[in-house]
């Protein structure tokens, strides 16, 4: 499957390995052999190849809720109790 536009793609193509229809290249794993879903993106102006690094290896910020939360369970709590 293409994660670009979620076409279904057969495994012999003859697009080589890009997708059939966007022609996205497809970046597959070399364990399960299925295509990875591969992110590009291009660097603001003024941000270095480190400080891209340190960016995309941090935590992400932790999560906060300001309203109810519903549970697995389906019952509802203030975010406050959780």
């Amino acid at each position: 499957m293409c994660y670009r536009c979620s076409t279904t793609n057969s495994l012999l193509r003859q697009t080589g390995n890009a997708c059939t229809s966007c022609r996205q290249p497809l970046e597959f794993s070399f364990v399960s052999f299925e295509p990875l879903p591969v992110v590009e993106f291009v660097l603001e102006e003024g941000i270095s190849d480190e400080e891209a690094v340190r960016l995309i290896q941090m935590e992400p910020p932790q999560k906060t809720t300001s309203g109810p939360v519903i549970t697995d369970e389906g019952s509802i709590h203030p975010s406050s109790v959780l």
